[in-house]
């Protein structure tokens, strides 16, 4: 479900303010291209369901492909779990202390402190697949300072979100700053200019390529495509089965205007 408010709304609106909210000219530069994001300044693309009795065309801005822009609309399911975590506590405890007893003698008092103490067991859901995999690490690896689903309102200059209070558990309540304020936050989390979150090792090593690369193609063989496969951009929303393939790309002056009669003969020479 796409967010009412997103944090470029709030950064288009104090466009000329960046400058002098922002530490350096690099948080500048982030937030002047979060704020061009998905709009007619980064150009676009059209798209066609490949499903023939679909044939939807959809027109989308491309984005500015910036690593702290806020849209995750991941979702989240119920928590499921196969044993309650304090039961399990209890019963660990016992297997452990009777497992305890054969190795060695443990005196009447030892073992009332031991059975007086609640124990804690770690239990977590193990992953069921490659995309848990994924979606685990991508918080870490692409965590941004705030998404845009906590926005809650933009207002008289003021921004209200949700945030965790962990002085009472964690409890979620709204927060209001003024729009500056908030801008000014958000740099904060910018990171600098050439941080790397994620460093590639072995034969994905970029600095080792040219040296592990003909090794590779010497074993396996050197894959040589003829066919520029089009781009895929998920699945159409309106009939749910069909792809959605790039035929058209345009820039900042946007499509063309005579694209309705262009469409089938692009798509014609391109499938």
């Amino acid at each position: 479900m796409r967010p009412m408010y997103e944090v470029p709304d709030v950064l288009r609106g104090n466009h000329h303010q960046i400058g002098h909210l922002t530490a350096n000219s690099w948080q500048s530069r982030t937030l002047y291209a979060l704020e061009a994001c998905r709009t007619y300044r980064m150009g676009g693309h059209i798209d066609k369901c490949t499903n023939v009795d679909c044939n939807h065309i959809h027109i989308s801005y491309n984005s500015c492909r910036n690593r702290h822009y806020p849209k995750w609309i991941s979702a989240k399911g119920k928590d499921k779990y196969l044993f309650p975590v304090k039961s399990m506590s209890k019963v660990f405890r016992a297997r452990f202390i009777e497992a305890l007893r054969k190795e060695i003698e443990i005196e009447q008092n030892l073992s009332k402190k031991l059975f007086a103490k609640n124990w804690v067991v770690y239990c977590k859901q193990a992953f069921l697949g490659s995309k848990q995999v994924i979606e685990y690490l991508g918080r870490y690896t692409h965590k941004i300072a705030i998404s845009n689903h906590r926005i809650l309102s933009i207002d008289n200059g003021s921004v209200t979100f949700t945030a965790k209070d962990y002085r009472h558990g964690g409890k979620k309540h709204p927060v209001s700053l003024k729009e500056a304020e908030f801008i000014r936050r958000f740099s904060m989390h910018i990171l600098p200019k050439g941080f790397t979150r994620i460093r590639h090792y072995g034969i994905l090593s970029s600095s080792l390529k040219k040296f592990i690369l003909p090794i590779i193609e010497n074993q396996i063989g050197k894959i040589v495509s003829t066919e520029k496969s089009p781009g895929i951009n998920g699945i159409c929303p309106v009939c749910k089965s069909g792809m959605l393939v790039t035929i058209i790309h345009f820039d900042s002056r946007g499509p063309p205007n005579n694209i309705q009669a262009l469409i089938p003969a692009i798509c014609k020479s391109k499938f």
